[in-house]
């Protein structure tokens, strides 16, 4: 109590006094001993690791060791860490061991000096505590990426050959929240030393870690993670989603996937690939349906047809014939530049319903008046792009048969 008679503390205290009251009442032995007690235990670790001995070196680590408890652990565990813990908690954190909530808490407090000390004592970066979670994860989540690679220096030595599925289990949740906090040069430490020290991860994990790599414009580890040798399972997954997903995905996931998949040569754009829409499967006919004018545009200089593939019953897919129908102009004039066939095309503009000449002037002017008809009446300018097309070609084959 004898902070209490400081008159900052008094102040406060003395603003919260029916809050201690109340407690002081409903409880029987005051507020609980667990955390003041953890506290002062790795603060006398870290004072004899050290070798202080002044109360102003043991204020201040104190105050640091405090820190860390309030900053870090959820809301949710704090309070009942502090106010209500169980019996048998107190009896689990009692029995673990200091040496890990001291390098826990040196990685918290960013002390690499007894950070490197308890390293070299042999201290586990697999094992978590009652409190906190393993020091490997304390350390990746809040991105400390110097002490990430310092713990996995030292986390080849605790691992045993019939043992991994657990760390296998642990790098798993690390990668999956560095990805999501954004901490993606720590995610590229991780998973560099999973590939060298334990087997594959799972296909479906991989999978998930690329597509969330794929969202990001600037991040390496997408590249880093498809550098290593996956299984044919992990490959023909990601190929999967490429397909299934195109209809859900902005164009640069899509376009950045795709790069990275030909680039290593998992996915050959000149293979029709099946997937669970009605819709074409060429990668051609997939950047169309998207828009993606960027990535048709490379498809077509690595020498694909612009006409598409031949789809399971033996027809080509005619990538135009649906730039047609979503009214992309930019998208015909490329698939038209390369020579793509205008003739299917000029089939469907003709054989397409509600044309204007068809129509009564009183319904013409109603529609007229209508946002998506004046939408539909653009595709006037791709029409008469499909009729020159298809002139052209005619003139070319006239040329030919005369020329025979």
């Amino acid at each position: 109590m004898i902070r209490y008679a400081q008159p900052a503390a008094k102040r406060l205290f003395l603003r919260h006094v029916r809050l201690f009251l109340v407690y002081r009442r409903t409880s029987l032995y005051g507020a609980p001993t667990l955390l003041p007690s953890l506290v002062r235990n790795v603060v006398e670790h870290f004072m004899t690791t050290t070798s202080q001995t002044s109360e102003t070196v043991r204020e201040a680590y104190t105050d640091r060791v405090c820190d860390a408890i309030v900053n870090h652990l959820p809301g949710g565990l704090l309070f009942k860490l502090a106010t209500k813990p169980t019996l048998l908690i107190c009896k689990k954190v009692a029995s673990d061991p200091v040496e890990i909530y001291c390098l826990t808490i040196a990685i918290l407090t960013k002390d690499k000096e007894l950070v490197t000390h308890y390293l070299s004592q042999g201290v586990s970066v697999w094992n978590r505590t009652e409190v906190f979670e393993i020091p490997l994860k304390v350390a990746a989540q809040s991105g400390a990426i110097e002490f990430v690679a310092q713990l996995l220096e030292n986390a080849k030595s605790s691992l045993t050959k019939s043992a991994k599925a657990k760390p296998m289990m642990h790098l798993s949740t690390i990668i999956d929240r560095t990805i999501r906090s954004g901490h993606w040069n720590v995610a590229i430490i991780v998973i560099d030393w999973w590939f060298q020290h334990l087997r594959k991860p799972p296909p479906a994990s991989v999978v998930d870690w690329v597509i969330a790599a794929a969202g990001i414009p600037t991040t390496k580890f997408l590249h880093r993670i498809l550098d290593y040798d996956h299984t044919p399972a992990a490959k023909a997954r990601l190929v999967e989603r490429l397909y299934y997903s195109h209809t859900s995905w902005g164009v640069g996931r899509m376009n950045r996937l795709a790069r990275a998949l030909i680039n290593r040569n998992i996915l050959d754009p000149s293979k029709f690939y099946s997937h669970v829409l009605a819709l074409s499967s060429s990668l051609l006919a997939l950047a169309v349906e998207k828009g993606d004018f960027q990535l048709a545009t490379r498809y077509l200089k690595l020498g694909l047809s612009p006409n598409g593939l031949q789809n399971p019953e033996g027809n080509l897919e005619h990538p135009l014939v649906r730039a047609v129908k979503k009214r992309d102009e930019t998208m015909v004039r490329l698939l038209l530049d390369h020579d793509a066939d205008p003739e299917p095309a000029q089939r469907w503009i003709s054989e397409a319903p509600d044309k204007p000449e068809r129509m009564s002037a009183k319904y013409l002017n109603e529609l007229l008046r209508c946002d998506w008809w004046k939408e539909r009446s653009t595709t006037e300018s791709i029409a008469a792009l499909i009729r020159q097309a298809a002139k052209a070609k005619d003139r070319r084959g006239k040329e030919t048969f005369t020329d025979a």
